[in-house]
């Protein structure tokens, strides 16, 4: 961030009052940085912590997994700024022309060949699908990990409040595509597994007051009337508390 050249104050007061405004500043700046981590945090990272994941790269990597995807970031800048370990584990394909230069160091063991956690840029989005499905079982255990958890926020968000635009069943294919990819990643945290299998097996999502089955291939297709109750009154909870800057409620 760059800041506006410093003008030296004309008098003690005028001093006094640009310190402090430039306080509130930082003040402010620093409490908007801890508010984006914090929301990181719950977003992909704090899901590891909640499934006993402590490592730091990896952490680390799980807040910063879809940055270089996301944004003008390069490898090389997170290299430089978190270390080599966080950046093989965000690596994403050499190929990527954001990426020509970064050569990252094979020393370490949390490196990857083919991509970590980062899609290939400029690929068709079906074939980048299929990419996560078929390099999934070949990513590092700590990738997988990140995969695991980003997957699991990711249908939760869905599951809670399906994306404006997307249908029934767009909803439901995502589903059954995630369940692909998470499949082979279940050993690098095995304590994760049961959670997926609720949310594929029992889980289902609301849309225009109609209940669907959020992955229609594999357990039971019967809601009881009470569980449509207790769905509905769900979500609009949930829809409120997004509404009002609160986090949602995983159960």
């Amino acid at each position: 961030m760059r800041h506006p050249p410093y003008a030296s104050p004309s008098s003690p007061s005028q001093s006094a009052t640009t310190s402090e405004s430039e306080l509130g500043r930082t003040m402010l700046d620093a409490a908007l940085v801890l508010k984006t981590a914090h929301f990181a945090a719950e977003a992909v990272a704090n899901i590891l912590s909640t499934y006993g994941v402590t490592y730091l790269p990896t952490l680390m990597a799980a807040m910063l997994h879809d940055t270089v995807e996301d944004t003008d970031t390069t490898l090389e800048e997170i290299a430089r700024e978190f270390g080599e370990e966080v950046a093989n584990i965000v690596e994403a394909s050499p190929t990527s022309s954001r990426l020509s230069g970064y050569q990252p160091k094979l020393t370490s063991p949390f490196h990857c060949c083919l991509q970590e956690c980062t899609d290939p840029p400029n690929t068709p989005y079906l074939i980048r699908k299929q990419l996560q499905i078929d390099t999934a079982p070949r990513k590092s255990r700590e990738a997988q990990q990140v995969k695991l958890a980003d997957k699991m926020h990711n249908l939760r968000s869905i599951r809670e409040d399906p994306p404006v635009g997307w249908t029934a069943r767009r909803c439901q294919e995502y589903f059954i595509w995630a369940r692909k990819v998470t499949s082979s990643c279940y050993p690098a945290l095995p304590q994760i597994e049961m959670a997926f299998d609720d949310l594929y097996e029992n889980q289902h999502f609301v849309m225009s007051g109609k209940i669907y089955k959020c992955h229609p291939d594999v357990g039971k297709d019967v809601v009881s009337e009470a569980e449509m109750v207790e769905l509905k009154q769900f979500m609009s909870v949930q829809k409120k508390r997004k509404r009002n800057g609160a986090a949602p409620i995983y159960y």
